[in-house]
This record gives C-alpha cells, structure tokens and sequence, in this order.
C-alpha cells in the first residue's frame, strides 16, 4: 500500500468517496496541505471529550474505536482503516470527540 504522496491522482481520487468528484488540478491543490503522519501501535490519536481541528484520512493501518473509558476497559465501537476520515465532525463544529481512537496497528495518515 501507498502513501499519499506515492499514489497517482486516480488511486488518490478512489481512497474516499467525498475525493472522487475532485479534478486533478483539486487534488493537487489538497496533496499540498496534507502532512502524513505515522502512528504505533498503542497510539491515542483522538481522546473522548477533547477537541481538535485535525482531519485523518486513513492511507494504510487500521484503528479501533472505543467508547468512554480507558482503552483496555472501554467498548469497542467500530474499527476504521485504509480510505476512511476521521475527526471530520470535530474540525467543523465546536464539541469534543465522542470517542477514543487508537492505533490497532502502525497507521499513515
């Protein structure tokens, strides 16, 4: 699996559904302001209650996500991989994360 940055317009374009109407001059302009990030295994990437500004789109990895509580004890509500965005609903509007989501795995974002 690729990268971001190793991925041809058209792979980038089929990652998400909300990335497939953008034309390549659109997908330029959005590579530009991506920054990839790497995350281990065991890694809070988002925490219940704080807020963030921050957009994940998953390139590789896979991540769980859990309910209230500390990550061992709390409820598993889904698991997020390659192609899904996270942290969308937090960045626009003013509440906190619902949930805690950690990396099952190593993750690029």
């Amino acid at each position: 699996m690729s990268l971001f940055s190793d991925l041809s317009n058209a792979d980038f374009r089929g990652l998400c559904p909300v990335l497939e109407g953008l034309s390549d001059a659109d997908i330029e302009r959005l590579r530009a302001h991506l920054e990839e990030c790497r995350f281990e295994i065991g890694d809070l990437l988002m925490q219940s209650g704080s807020c963030g500004r921050q957009v994940l789109l998953i390139a590789r990895g896979r991540l769980r996500v859990v309910s209230d509580g500390d990550e061992t004890q709390g409820v598993v509500l889904s698991f997020c991989a390659r192609g899904e965005l996270l942290g969308e609903i937090n960045a626009l509007t003013a509440g906190g994360h619902c949930a805690d989501v950690i990396a099952e795995e190593e993750v690029f974002a």
